[in-house]
């Protein structure tokens, strides 16, 4: 059971730093269609990052019986922090309406964290 999580965990830790790192050219090798910005696949990138944080936290806490806080926390932070990035970097969010909307969300994700964190 261990070894199927670290491996999951390493599957899908893999494939989403490339989704996050370079969306496009991920994209051009797959043969998949291309995308106008890396907005949704840097996202999803983010999520399996954030699922593979929470495949080892899974596999390797005493007794763990499921996700749990801790693994919806690594979750979390992946996407929050994926969301902060390509907002600083302004690939978030054409219209000022978009950014405020997602600025809002990264904050509600940090205090949701910090939430978890205290839970823990």
């Amino acid at each position: 059971m261990q070894q199927l999580l670290f491996l999951e965990a390493v599957v899908k830790a893999a494939i989403g730093l490339v989704l996050m790192i370079a969306p496009g050219s991920a994209f051009r090798i797959a043969g998949l269609p291309g995308v106008l910005t890396g907005f949704w696949p840097r996202l999803f990138g983010a999520t399996l990052f954030g699922i593979a944080g929470a495949n080892v936290i899974e596999g390797t806490l005493l007794g763990s019986r499921g996700l749990g806080l801790a693994g919806s926390l690594a979750i979390n932070f992946a996407i929050a922090a994926m969301l902060t990035i390509q907002l600083a970097v302004n690939a978030a969010a054409t219209t000022v309406r978009g950014k405020i909307l997602l600025w809002i969300l990264v904050s509600a994700l940090y205090v949701l964290i910090l939430v978890e964190i205290a839970h823990i």
